[in-house]
């Protein structure tokens, strides 16, 4: 499995250009780039919104990793199964955001 590329990442527009080369003339429409701090494109977004987005995927990665190492309801006296009539993960909010958070780290990871 491979990794991402090392942050942060900036999303960045860059202007329509035309250059010439070997006598024919070629233009670049203007486009949104992610791009690392030192200048390695990551990757080509649609609009100003993607590239937002995936220039804080990073960020919003290790801020899913923290929230969901410190999210552990199990060990709170509440969430225990046997105190319950109800199975615990039909009403735990806690461990319904600790789904979410395994499955998108999961799915960033590429072990989902």
């Amino acid at each position: 499995m491979s990794t991402h590329s090392p942050g942060p990442w900036e999303a960045t527009h860059w202007r329509s250009y035309s250059h010439e080369h070997r006598g024919r003339y070629t233009h670049v429409p203007a486009q949104w780039l992610v791009v690392t701090t030192d200048s390695s494109l990551v990757l080509r977004a649609e609009n100003e919104a993607d590239a937002r987005l995936a220039a804080a995927s990073i960020d919003l990665l290790a801020a899913c990793e923290a929230a969901r190492d410190r999210l552990d309801c199990r060990e709170m006296p509440v969430c225990d199964d046997d105190l319950e009539p109800a199975p615990h993960d039909e009403w735990c909010t806690d461990c319904k955001a600790r789904e979410q958070l395994d499955a998108a780290v999961a799915k960033a990871r590429g072990t989902a």
